[in-house]
């Protein structure tokens, strides 16, 4: 699972990314305030965010990855997310919110494609390590993060309480989605059809029934042979 300061995008939005995958889950999602069932956005004072260590350094090296072509800049307000779900999956860590925008560098001369209502989830665990998840993209993070802390899912109530937490953290989503077994050990969570493709969430577990993996998947719709 990655940790920052060295990679702090990611594979953050692209239009490529916001035109396939995240188009069925985003929802129309603006800058991540969207309300999300079970959960609680309370947003953080300008000063909050300065005494806070970990956000001030991350708002740091999101900014510094302004180049000669885009302007990266953080458009607050910073939001802590609660809900008891992230709480149940992960006790010790807290999560937020930061909407920022793109803006192309007035002295580029070239066209630039600028994607807006951006934003990225920032997570802190116990030990005071921060953990981007990209809120565009297979969200293959937040994966890793259920990884990391073993988090089981052998039944549907457990992929409802994993895909309850993808949706308030990352503020997308459906969340009354029913879990999909697909084999003994992968899951589809957030099952959605839409057009000839089907999108969902599909967790992978080990012989345990740990989650070891997750990526967001769009898949063409299987039908029935006459």
């Amino acid at each position: 699972m990655r940790t920052l300061w060295s990679t702090v995008m990611g594979w953050v939005a692209t239009p490529v990314l916001l035109g396939v995958l995240a188009a069925p889950m985003a929802a129309g999602v603006g800058a991540g305030w969207r309300e999300v069932q079970g959960s609680k956005l309370r947003q953080l004072s300008a000063a909050e965010v300065r005494e806070s260590k970990v956000l001030s350094q991350y708002i740091k090296s999101l900014e510094g990855k302004s180049d000669k072509a885009i302007i990266y800049r953080v458009k607050g307000p910073v939001s802590e997310v609660t809900s008891d779900a992230l709480a149940t999956l992960f006790p010790k860590w807290k999560f937020y919110v930061v909407p920022y925008e793109m803006k192309k560098n007035p002295n580029y001369k070239k066209p630039v494609a600028i994607p807006g209502g951006m934003y990225n989830a920032l997570g802190v665990n116990g030990r005071d390590e921060p953990v981007e998840f990209a809120a565009y993209g297979d969200h293959e993070d937040f994966g890793k993060a259920l990884a990391a802390n073993k988090i089981p899912l052998s039944n549907a109530k457990e992929g409802r309480l994993i895909w309850l937490a993808a949706c308030q953290l990352l503020r997308k989503g459906w969340v009354e989605v029913e879990p999909r077994q697909a084999a003994p050990d992968v899951w589809h969570l957030g099952l959605q059809v839409t057009g000839d493709f089907e999108y969902f969430y599909e967790v992978r577990t080990d012989e345990d029934g740990i989650v070891s993996s997750g990526k967001y998947q769009a898949k063409p719709v299987k039908t029935k042979k006459d």
